[in-house]
């Protein structure tokens, strides 16, 4: 049960660090260069979408 407990908070925190640096790099990127906000807006989406999809894919099982 221990190890079923520390694997899950492992993968929670893993996914809350991924989570985080989606936000914070767009953020980070649009505070230091503005002309290229909508670059990497398309890079940003998809990757959340991805994220989104493996959560719920987590939920399910």
């Amino acid at each position: 049960m221990f190890k079923t407990l520390k694997n899950t908070f492992i993968d929670m925190l893993m996914d809350f660090i991924f989570i985080l640096l989606i936000i914070a790099i767009p953020v980070i990127y649009y505070i230091i260069i503005p002309n290229h906000w909508g670059k990497l807006t398309i890079v940003t989406i998809p990757a959340l979408c991805w994220y989104w999809g493996k959560l719920h894919v987590k939920l399910i099982k």
